[in-house]
Formats: C-alpha cells, structure tokens, sequence
C-alpha cells in the first residue's frame, strides 16, 4: 500500500514537471501573449527587435504567429529559421514595407500568409524603370517550391502596384487571394497562374484592363471581386474556367453594356452585381445563358429600358435590385419568366405606369420597393395573386386615390358564383404591410367608400390609414378618423385647397429665384 502510494505521489510529481514544461516551452516578450497548448503567439505594439527576439528564443514551438499594430518596418534575412511549423503568419498594421529575397521561403509548411494593412509597393521583382529606381517598398513572397501548403493569402490595404509574373506563378495553389484597396493598374497575364484560385478580391484598386490570359485556366474560381475600379469589360472567360464561378461583383465601375462583361460561358452563376455602372438598357440577350442566377444586382446605373422578356431564362432568380435608375414603365412582361422571385426593387426611379399583370407572375414575391418613383395610378388587382406578400413600399409617389382591393389577395379557394354559375377564387385580407405615407391623397368624396372601409376594419384601421394632404384643413388628419358628412366634392372646396397649394409653391420658386439672382450680383461685385 505504501509502495502504491508513493507511485502515485511521484506521477503526480512527473506530470507537474510535464505540465510546467509545456507551458514554459513558448516564451513570449512584453507585448505578446502566447498559448503553449495550441502554440499560437499573438502580439501588439511591438518592435522590429522584439519580433526578431520571439522567434529566435521559440524555433520550432510556433504553429501561428500574430503581429499587430506594430512597428516592423522590414523582415531579416533568416528570421524564420528553423520555422517550418508556422501554418499561420500574420504581421499586419504594422508599416512593413519589406521582405527580403527567400526570406519566407523557410516557412514550407505555411498555409495562412496575412500581410493587410501595410506599406508594401511591389510583389516580386520591380518590372519598369521607375519601379527599379524608385520603389524601396518591395516585397517577396514564398517563391513555387515552398509554397506548396499556401492556400491563404492576404495583401489588402497596401499600395501595391505591382506582382511579379514569378511571384504568381508561386502563389499556383493559393485558393483565397485578397488584394483589395491597393493601386494595381492591371490584370497581367502573368495572373493565369494563380490555377488553384476560388475566390479572388481585387476591389477598390485601379484597374482599366484584364489581360485576355486571365480566366483561360482558372477551372476551381468560384467567387471574383472587381468592383470600385475603372473597367469598362472584361475579357471572355474560357468555359471551363467559368464553369464553376457562382459570384460576379463588377460594381462601381463604367461598364455600359451587360454584353460586353464577358461571362456569357458562366452557366452556373448564381450572384451578379454590376450596380453602380453606366448601363441604359437592359437587353434580351444579357441573362439569357445564366439559368442559375439567384441575385441580380443592377441599381445606381442609368437604366431607362428593360425590353420584354429579358428575365425569361432567369427561372431561379430570387432577388432583383433595379433601384435608383431611370426606368418609367413596368409591363406585363417585365418580369416574365420570374416564379421564384422574392424580392424585387424598383424604388427611386422615374416610374409613372404599371399595368395589371406586372407581379401576376410572380406568386411568391415578399417584399416590393417601389418608393420616390412617380406612380400616380395603381391597377386595383396588382396584388391579388401575391398570397405570400409581407411588405409592399409605395411611399413619396403622385398617388391620390387608393382602392381596397389594394389590400386584398387571392385565397385558393373557391365557390360557386349563385347567379353566374361560375366558379370563382375568394379573396382574403393581406396579412402585408403596404407603406403609403408621403402621397398626396385627396380627401373628399372619392375617398367616402374606402374610408367607410377602412372604418369598418377595426382593428387594422391603423395600418390601412391614409394621412389626409388636400384640402388643407384635412391636412395631417388620419382618413377613418374625418365623419362621412365632411368628405365633400365641392368645387369650391377644391379649388381653395388647389389654389393654396399652387401659391405657397409660386412664394417658394420666387425666393428660391431672388436668392440665386441676388448671390450672383454678389459674385459679380467681388470680381
């Protein structure tokens, strides 16, 4: 029994010193705090020094170093030494704007490289005269032969201007490559290496052209990035290298036709945005080759024209953002072909007709923005075939009398009608909320039947209510809330309230003329 006893005081012992070894086997600097179990070392607001001192003092005992918001302007040759368990490296925010020749190539087994938030001007070797002899923030990554583990890199937030044919080709089975917000001009062609590439980030710099080499060999890229630069196309993507990309952002650029994009071989694209362009119409032939297309972004461009079926093909697509444009009409076959729409957006448009059948189609839409347009006439049955309709945005329009069938939908039943004998659908109340503030309703006898309606409901009368803008002595007052005797269709009434409203516009237009005339006279003086 003592024997047992003093076995087991003693493993106790060994597994102290085993436990103390462990947690003393990282040994971190001021700045830094480090995990021994997961050999993980993160540190901030540290110098060049300290860095250099924390790898030298832990060779082989790191699997991921972190490094940030610190001063470590360039790396030393041989700092990583002995470093081959680094998996992750991280030194961002911290001015580096240098690293050596071979420096990185130490790190064999890496497979996170994040260099954001830096100072670095050139990837690889510098290739024009004024790079050579004027560019000192230079930088070189994991050359092909040490690379081979390197699946994420990220160089965002630098100034880069330039990568080097030979550095990409070393970069060959990276997988995720950021290189958003820097200054990169061009796509070279020397980006057809980058073969293991699935999402690739390149908003937010200059770019005017995309090599045709680029998109002939990229067969895993899954999800690209341009958006926020000067493109006005992009080459024609190879079919086996779009035949697997899902995302497109191209917007904020000055693309002016859907045609000329170049991704008419992406068949399983399900994301496309190129808002923010200079588009003016949209044309038949533009979605027809994507029968996958989920989202479809396109607002902020200049759009005055969707001709008729251009959605045909697009049986999938679930979003449609069209917002801020030009567009005027909506016919009944703008949206053909869309049964899976959720979720369409026209609001801030120049929009002044819809006709009966332009959602008819679409039986599970959810959500319809047709906000700030200036739709003064609203065909009663718009909804009625939207069972599944939550929201519906008609604020800041020309609308001024509404209609109770507005607010009512189709149920799917049906009976049988006692005079015609025809079978016929029953309606129900929508269970949406229909915004209608910032319209101009008038408040007089038109307005009698809905009112006695929207009384009638009880309950919902808050959400169904119309704020009264004419005559002015209704103005602000909730419809249901006015007695049926006050909703009159004099002509007297009316042409007070029109005359008021005409003469407060006429006093504005001429302050607004004499301010402007008179800070003329003012500049004028000055000259």
């Amino acid at each position: 029994m003592v024997k047992y006893v003093k076995m087991q005081e003693s493993l106790r012992i060994s597994c102290v010193v085993v436990v103390i070894s462990i947690v003393q086997s990282l040994r971190c600097g001021e700045n830094c705090v480090c995990d021994a179990g997961q050999k993980i070392a993160a540190c901030s607001n540290t110098k060049a020094s300290d860095f250099e001192l924390l790898l030298q003092n832990n060779q082989g005992d790191i699997d991921a170093l972190h490094v940030r918001d610190s001063y470590i302007r360039g790396v030393a040759d041989n700092i990583f030494f002995r470093h081959e368990s680094i998996k992750e490296l991280t030194v961002s925010s911290s001015s580096l704007n240098s690293i050596e020749e071979f420096v990185l190539d130490d790190l064999s087994g890496l497979e996170k490289l994040d260099l954001s938030s830096n100072q670095i001007e050139i990837v690889g070797h510098p290739s024009s005269f004024f790079d050579r002899q004027f560019t000192t923030a230079t930088a070189f990554l994991p050359n092909f032969e040490s690379s081979g583990h390197l699946r994420h890199v990220d160089l965002s937030r630098n100034n880069i201007k330039h990568i080097s044919e030979d550095q990409l080709y070393g970069l060959k089975y990276v997988q995720h490559l950021n290189l958003s917000v820097n200054n990169i001009p061009i796509i070279h062609s020397g980006y057809q290496w980058l073969m293991g590439i699935k999402t690739f980030d390149v908003s937010f710099n200059r770019l005017t052209h995309i090599d045709q080499a680029f998109g002939q060999y990229q067969m895993v890229m899954k999800e690209i990035n341009l958006s926020n630069n000067y493109l006005k196309e992009i080459p024609k993507f190879s079919k086996v290298s779009c035949w697997n990309l899902q995302t497109l952002d191209l917007g904020f650029n000055e693309i002016e036709l859907i045609s000329k994009t170049g991704i008419h071989n992406c068949p399983n694209l399900k994301d496309f945005r190129a808002h923010g362009n200079l588009i003016h119409v949209i044309k038949r032939e533009d979605f027809m080759h994507f029968p996958r297309l989920q989202n479809l972004h396109l607002g902020q461009n200049a759009i005055t024209e969707i001709e008729d079926f251009s959605f045909q093909q697009n049986a999938e697509l679930d979003s449609l953002d069209m917002s801020v444009n030009s567009l005027k009409i909506l016919n009944d076959f703008t949206l053909a072909g869309l049964g899976m729409l959720r979720i369409v957006n026209f609001a801030k448009n120049h929009i002044e007709f819809i006709s009966n059948n332009t959602f008819s189609n679409c039986r599970l839409l959810q959500y319809i923005f047709l906000s700030e347009n200036k739709i003064f006439f609203l065909p009663p049955s718009s909804f009625l075939s939207l069972r599944q309709l939550r929201l519906v945005s008609l604020k800041n329009n020309y609308l001024s009398l509404p209609y109770a069938d507005w607010f009512y939908s189709f149920s799917g039943e049906y009976y049988v009608d006692g005079d015609t004998g025809v079978v016929v659908e029953k309606t129900q109340l929508l269970a949406a909320t229909i915004n209608l503030e910032g319209n101009p309703w008038t408040c007089n006898c038109k307005m009698s039947n809905i009112a006695e309606w929207i009384r009638s409901m009880n309950e919902t009368s808050s959400r169904l209510g119309f704020e009264c803008i004419f005559p002015r002595y209704f103005r602000s007052l909730k419809l249901a809330a006015i007695p049926h005797t006050d909703l009159q269709c004099s002509w007297i009434f009316d042409f007070k309230s029109y005359i008021y409203f005409y003469s407060t516009y006429i006093v504005i237009s001429v302050l607004i003329t004499i301010a402007i005339f008179w800070c003329r006279l003012r500049n004028a003086s000055y000259r």
